[in-house]
């Protein structure tokens, strides 16, 4: 949900923040609360590059934040 509140930020602004990269857009859940734009039942994505029990670290979301914009997005976290 910290992702979730980043992206809905950063929307609010006008900021473009994509439509999700690397394994969370396998992720229904993701898709779901909007994080990522992608359908990764109707593209057929694996959800385990996500999540699975081989993988000793706790997934990530990835969000790219244009350089310029990143004070913003700093000041609104520790806010």
């Amino acid at each position: 949900l910290v992702v979730w509140d980043l992206l809905r930020f950063g929307r609010s602004q006008g900021y473009y923040m994509g439509m999700g990269r690397g394994s969370a857009v396998g992720s229904l859940v993701a898709y779901s609360l909007d994080i990522t734009g992608i359908d990764p039942v109707e593209k057929n994505l694996i959800f385990e590059r996500f999540l699975n029990r081989e993988r000793y670290t706790m997934p990530d979301i990835d969000i790219d934040i244009p350089d310029l914009y990143r004070p913003e997005f700093i000041r609104y976290v520790r806010d």
